[in-house]
């Protein structure tokens, strides 16, 4: 019974996961707690406009490097390292029918390797690692149909979505003259 009410208390800590949309680290992490079901509150930081230099953030993380989680109030750094602290605080795992690299469960070997097979094939370099390879493509295949995997990349990789998504985070943080100066060089950069 007191491992139980130990359970529910950490279940039921605070999670705060400093991260951008479509960054490969931070899609990492954001895969591994969907993986273990765990609530969060995201707190976007604005890449293209340099937010990890920001002294509100850096005071997070000295490195300026994305993402960062808390938890109750301790930092952890670094898609990896996160992602074991996640297995270390969180035991539990996803399992089901499927097999996985390890197993029935989905572990840090599996969040490693789905998301770096999707960003190939976002980048269009899958046809280098998956051809002629049927069981990469199968696993792959797989990783997609898995539901915690399709929640978090439903949206990562649309980059004009993550842009105007972000937008008013932006506006919002910034002032006025700041953004349209911001919009400009960008619009630039992209004619």
């Amino acid at each position: 019974q007191n491992k139980m009410a130990l359970l529910g208390s950490i279940r039921n800590s605070r999670l705060i996961l400093y991260h951008f949309d479509s960054s490969f680290w931070s899609t990492k992490v954001r895969l591994a707690l969907a993986v273990k079901g765990l609530p969060y509150q995201k707190k976007t930081v604005l890449l293209p406009f340099n937010e990890y230099w920001e002294p509100w953030f850096m005071r997070l993380n000295p490195a300026g490097q994305i993402p960062v989680l808390v938890h109750d109030g301790r930092v952890v750094t670094e898609s990896a390292r996160i992602i074991n602290y996640l297995d270390t605080v969180f035991h539990d795992r996803a399992s089901g029918q499927q097999q996985w690299l390890c197993g029935e469960s989905f572990t840090a070997a599996d969040i490693m390797l789905s998301v770096l097979l999707h960003r190939l094939n976002f980048m269009g370099l899958a046809h280098r690692s998956m051809q002629e390879r049927p069981l990469v493509t199968a696993y792959y295949l797989q990783a997609k149909d898995f539901a915690p995997f399709k929640s978090e990349f439903n949206y990562v990789t649309n980059m004009p979505y993550v842009f105007l998504r972000n937008l008013p985070v932006y506006v919002y943080r910034k002032k006025r003259q700041q953004v349209i100066v911001s919009l400009a060089m960008l619009a630039s950069t992209a004619a």
